[in-house]
């Protein structure tokens, strides 16, 4: 009798986030360009912004000083760059540091709480109306975000 049920069974596991987005705006006309803040941003090269399905050219994406070091931080505590993170892999010190501690008193402040992180696209051409809005980037992507499309800026000529 064959026991093909009892051999274990080892799934690759990695880690994706959903990427918070909070945009300046929620309309904008073709070449409009579009600031977006939240967590966890990455860079330019490996961003990716889709509005309507169409790639839209990012123009910034800007992370504090605090962000980098919060991402060491996260890394060495083998933390996920999303979602909670105790630290316990890291000594007392250098866990304050890294994620402060709120009930102490005065709370203390760590980097991962300090750091802020936007990012800007410029809105492809597309036709004016209701779509969506996703950002994708090494640590995962964001939901579906409302986006209206303004009709294009009509064209001026000179006599």
């Amino acid at each position: 009798m064959l026991l093909a049920g009892c051999s274990p069974v080892i799934a690759d596991e990695f880690e994706t986030c959903t990427v918070d987005v909070t945009l300046d705006r929620a309309l904008g006309a073709p070449g409009d360009t579009i600031t977006g803040t939240g967590t966890p941003f990455t860079d330019v090269q490996d961003t990716l912004v889709l509005v309507g399905g169409a790639t839209a050219t990012i123009s910034e994406v800007d992370r504090s000083e605090d962000c980098y070091a919060c991402d060491t931080c996260r890394l060495d505590a083998a933390c996920a760059p999303c979602g909670l993170c105790s630290g316990i892999l890291l000594d007392a010190s250098e866990r304050l540091d890294c994620f402060g501690d709120p009930l102490a008193s005065p709370p203390i402040t760590g980097a991962c709480n300090t750091c802020t992180q936007s990012m800007s696209f410029v809105v492809p051409d597309l036709p004016p109306g209701p779509t969506t809005v996703f950002v994708l980037n090494r640590n995962g992507q964001s939901d579906s975000i409302r986006f209206t499309v303004l009709p294009a800026p009509a064209a001026t000529t000179t006599p």
